[in-house]
């Protein structure tokens, strides 16, 4: 509702991701954008193509031909697990609310709130989105006994001209000692 306020108004907009949790709401997102478009100024939290100078300059070589042509890749998300912030007198909304990352409707899984991260870089890179993805994933390792998310993934991203990328996403749960 917001996104589409501002743009009504001719509004510049910077959306942070997540920008949709579902395939209808990233749709419409991509419709509010195009009608946008030449209107406003609008940008998406894809920080890395901004400020880290370092994979700008590696996407630069790799566009000028650097390594040649790309024909497979492989790119990987690995990260520590995140604490659930339960307190004891939160409610079960409350609790549902400060812990949306667990939560699969609020959240749109690992692979939206996180991940997305290294696949824009692989489109950014291959100048392309994926047409097919195939792959699993599942909840093992995973101690937050009311999470609807996973926390590991395995996929092939089926991008243009032949060039797969294989794709693996883990977070890795630390128990320390006396931490439950």
């Amino acid at each position: 509702m917001h996104l589409e306020a501002a743009v009504a108004a001719g509004k510049p907009v910077y959306l942070e991701k997540h920008v949709a949790i579902d395939v209808p709401g990233a749709l419409k997102v991509i419709a509010l954008a195009m009608r946008a478009e030449g209107n406003s100024a609008s940008t998406v939290g894809f920080q890395i193509r901004e400020v880290v100078r370092q994979f700008v300059e590696m996407v630069r070589r790799v566009h000028e031909g650097a390594i040649g042509k790309v024909v497979c890749g492989e790119a990987h998300y690995l990260t520590g697990y995140i604490d659930a912030l339960n307190g004891p007198t939160h409610t079960a909304d409350e609790r549902r609310l400060r812990n949306w990352i667990y939560d699969r409707v609020l959240s749109g899984d690992i692979i939206v709130e996180q991940n997305i991260h290294v696949i824009d870089i692989c489109n950014w890179i291959l100048k392309s989105h994926p047409l097919k993805a195939t792959g699993t994933g599942g909840r093992g390792g995973r101690p937050h006994p009311t999470a609807s998310v996973f926390g590991n993934y395995n996929l092939v991203f089926q991008y243009p001209d032949g060039v797969d990328v294989t794709f693996s996403s883990t977070q890795f749960c630390q128990r320390l000692v006396g931490r439950h």
